[in-house]
């Protein structure tokens, strides 16, 4: 059974929301269950910002 993507994904004031799964991608606020994403840019500007200090 294929859903519409307005199904799997809604965005709220708490982040991007996939109600099949209950759980937040990547949230702007606190959530009870949340998926995070990594940058793999920003890892590589925060190591090189801990070899300045």
């Amino acid at each position: 059974m294929l859903l519409k993507h307005q199904q799997m994904l809604q965005l709220k004031p708490e982040g991007l929301y996939c109600p099949q799964g209950d759980f937040y991608i990547d949230p702007l606020r606190s959530v009870p269950r949340a998926v995070i994403t990594i940058n793999l840019a920003e890892v590589e500007f925060s190591d090189m910002l801990h070899e300045l200090y």
